[in-house]
């Protein structure tokens, strides 16, 4: 996941249809479930750069997003990652509501968390994890100082490509709209049958790591 950053920041600027993807899904989505979604609001993640200088919460010139924040990024996708995969390909093949095997529970190891522990400062992660964790914010302010060289190119170029991403998902939204309205398919003024949820209700930045770890 960190060499998303220095993929972005390359001179040619020429990312793969995957990679163009994993920069979006950081930027979109892991970013603000680590910093809280209401603080890395739409608003501004799809104005600003990560490490940009803006108000936050009243005081301005604040950078948003720590290098703290993108490390607990890291550590939870090296911790976790396999682990949801394969928790992810179990549900796909086996259905929703199917218990996972309690030996194959045993087998989804995390290398830096024991769930069992917590309750506590650091509680859940054991020596290696926090070592690994900080290990992991001194490389993102490597980073951000070596794009800060270049004007923020990698940075910059995830921007560039969610706001691309939001662009033609509008453009999405109001050709379906409009198909829909051409064939009489919309919904009436007095419809209530479908109520809007907010995708970005909630605050994913007061969970607790031991909890997103385990």
């Amino acid at each position: 996941m960190l060499e998303i950053r220095w993929t972005c920041a390359r001179p040619d600027g020429e990312l793969s249809e995957e990679e163009k993807e994993l920069a979006i899904l950081y930027a979109d989505k892991l970013v603000p479930a680590a910093a809280g979604r209401k603080m890395w609001e739409p608003l501004l993640r799809h104005k600003h750069h990560l490490s940009e200088k803006i108000k936050v919460f009243g005081k301005p010139n604040k950078t948003a997003i720590l290098p703290s924040m993108e490390a607990l990024i890291m550590i939870l996708m090296e911790n976790c990652g396999p682990k949801w995969k394969d928790q992810h390909e179990f549900k796909k093949k086996n259905g929703p509501g199917v218990e996972y095997p309690k030996e194959q529970e045993n087998l989804w190891k995390t290398p830096y968390t024991n769930r069992k522990s917590g309750k506590k400062r650091f509680g859940g992660w054991n020596k290696r994890g926090k070592k690994r964790f900080e290990q992991l914010r001194r490389l993102i302010i490597q980073s951000r100082a070596e794009d800060q060289e270049i004007g923020y190119r990698g940075e910059k170029k995830m921007l560039e490509l969610l706001q691309q991403s939001d662009a033609k998902n509008n453009k999405d939204t109001e050709e379906n709209d409009s198909d829909k309205d051409e064939n009489g398919d919309g919904a009436s003024d007095d419809d209530d049958s479908i109520i809007g949820v907010d995708d970005d209700e909630g605050d994913a930045g007061n969970e607790s790591a031991n909890e997103a770890g385990s």
